[in-house]
């Protein structure tokens, strides 16, 4: 259920009007950046083949997802100053997007940090592995780093059972999905972000620490 709040509240038209031509701007640049790295993929058969850039492959999609429809949703609402239109289906989607895309591209790069040392340090090890040990391995996380993420927000956000949803529609993103009120929430906040956070970091220091390591005992 939901319900929303079309009440007027105090709103800084000059500082949406900044957000907006910087995120029109750096929109503009994206997609064309983006564009050709799709372009790129598409046309080199061989780039896909490798199973290092499958999940680099998975990553840029969402994020190509969400320069497509979560950005320009934003940029619409810091244009008008209010959201439009002013419904609570527009707020449940573009909520549920918002959402989705960030943790899921969160979730995707702590794989790859750890993907990384596998590749680097393991790759003989995985080479010994049966082919459906190493298919299990290289693709099961990235199916549960790309469809956990779409599913919980859809039971936490859309659903909603546990509260029903005040919509804002003179905030971004509607205001706050009622679920960060919740015990949800610290689940989500543990689970979703704050690990995948540590994991990116911790990997990332070790893969760094490996590789000076193993060129300075040449």
């Amino acid at each position: 259920m939901s319900t929303n709040n079309a009440t007027p509240i105090t709103d800084d038209s000059k500082a949406n009007s900044v957000q907006f031509a910087v995120l029109l701007a750096f929109e503009i640049s994206s997609i064309i950046t983006s564009s050709i790295i799709v372009i790129y993929i598409v046309v080199t058969p061989a780039f896909r083949s490798k199973e290092q850039n499958h999940s680099t492959c998975v990553l840029l999609s969402f994020n190509f997802l969400q320069l497509i429809s979560d950005i320009p949703l934003a940029i619409h609402f810091f244009h008008l100053n209010i959201v439009q239109p002013a419904t609570s289906v527009h707020c449940i989607l573009w909520t549920w997007l918002d959402f989705t895309l960030n943790t899921s591209s969160v979730q995707l790069m702590a794989w790859i940090s750890i993907e990384r040392h596998l590749f680097i340090f393991s790759w003989n090890l995985t080479r010994r592995m049966s082919r459906l040990q190493r298919w299990f391995i290289h693709f099961a996380p990235l199916i549960i780093c790309s469809v956990w993420c779409p599913i919980f927000y859809f039971f936490t956000i859309i659903v909603s059972p546990m509260c029903v949803n005040t919509w804002v529609f003179y905030r971004p993103l509607c205001g706050l999905p009622c679920y960060v009120a919740t015990n949800w929430n610290y689940y989500d906040l543990i689970f979703n972000i704050i690990m995948p956070v540590l994991f990116i970091l911790i990997a990332n220091v070790a893969l760094v620490i490996r590789v000076v390591k193993q060129k300075l005992s040449r």
